[in-house]
């Protein structure tokens, strides 16, 4: 190994900075250049996207060819893209409104009311308009066998409310759910 070789980090490992404190953990993998030769069993290296140079003793090393590197460097790339793809809904690809992709967007909208202390009209308009609310709880008047039974369930709206009860008791007819809140 030398000075300015593509290495490829073979396990993870706990590596210190080049001064030898600051340790950061580096998962398996993780390419890098070797910026310096300390010794024979001491190489400098500058990961890709990591900050600063890591002392690594050489055996955790494995030295790669440029166009094995490159291929490496585009699957992770490919990787990564397709996993941010996978979590963004498309335009066509959000069925309700209760997908959980975009539950951020009703709790961020839920939080305005709650500092205002407009909490009752904001919950009278999300169940006009069956949207999710601010998460309270919800009293769900169901039957179970003959028996009309209540429980409380904590979700953002009616509809949750009666799913999230009809989840965990399949065999229930739910009728009715309202806000205790």
């Amino acid at each position: 190994m030398q000075k300015e070789d593509r290495v490829e980090l073979r396990e993870t490992r706990r590596l210190p900075n080049g001064k030898g404190y600051a340790v950061r953990e580096v998962i398996e993998g993780t390419m890098g250049t070797i910026t310096s030769m300390r010794s024979p069993n001491v190489a400098h290296v500058s990961f890709d996207g990591i900050n600063g140079v890591r002392r690594v003793d050489v055996g955790y090393l494995i030295v790669v060819t440029d166009e094995v590197a490159e291929q490496r460097r585009a699957a992770a790339q490919a990787a990564k893209e397709a996993k941010e793809a996978a979590l963004r809904p498309g335009p066509d690809d959000i069925q309700s409104i209760d997908d959980p992709r975009i539950g951020w967007i009703w709790r961020m909208i839920a939080a305005a009311p709650i500092v205002q202390n407009y909490c009752g009209v904001y919950d009278t308009i999300c169940d006009e308009l069956g949207i999710p609310g601010r998460e309270r709880d919800f009293e769900v008047k169901f039957r179970l066998d003959g028996l009309n039974m209540t429980t409380t369930v904590k979700t953002m709206s009616a509809d949750a409310a009666m799913a999230a009860l009809l989840a965990k008791l399949p065999e229930a007819e739910a009728v009715r759910a309202t806000s205790n809140n």
